[in-house]
């Protein structure tokens, strides 16, 4: 089951899918633990960086540097805030929708 829902998850191309996942686990298994809510909040950042343009992203010293699909060079530099795996991914999260906001 759990791989099941690692692939399902994987899959996951939309926000609602994503949710629906979540919302679906939650309901079969009670409250997720806290790496598999981790998990989901990774796939919802997955499809926002895809939404957004941008294919890729690496995380060296405190900072993330997001690529869009093909290209080589760096598309932007966020700096990645936290001493938590939640708390850096928050301070992702908020990099790209701040930066998708100014972009549009």
């Amino acid at each position: 089951q759990r791989m099941e829902f690692h692939r399902r998850l994987a899959e996951t191309s939309t926000l609602p899918a994503v949710r629906k996942l979540r919302a679906e686990l939650a309901d079969r298994y009670g409250r997720l633990p806290k790496a598999a809510a981790r998990l989901v909040k990774v796939a919802e950042f997955r499809v926002l960086l895809a939404k957004a343009g941008y294919s890729r992203l690496d995380v060296r010293n405190g900072r993330g540097m997001f690529y869009t699909e093909g290209a080589r060079d760096v598309a932007f530099v966020a700096h990645v805030e936290g001493n938590t795996a939640e708390r850096k991914l928050a301070s992702l999260v908020k990099a790209l929708l701040e930066h998708s906001a100014r972009a549009s």
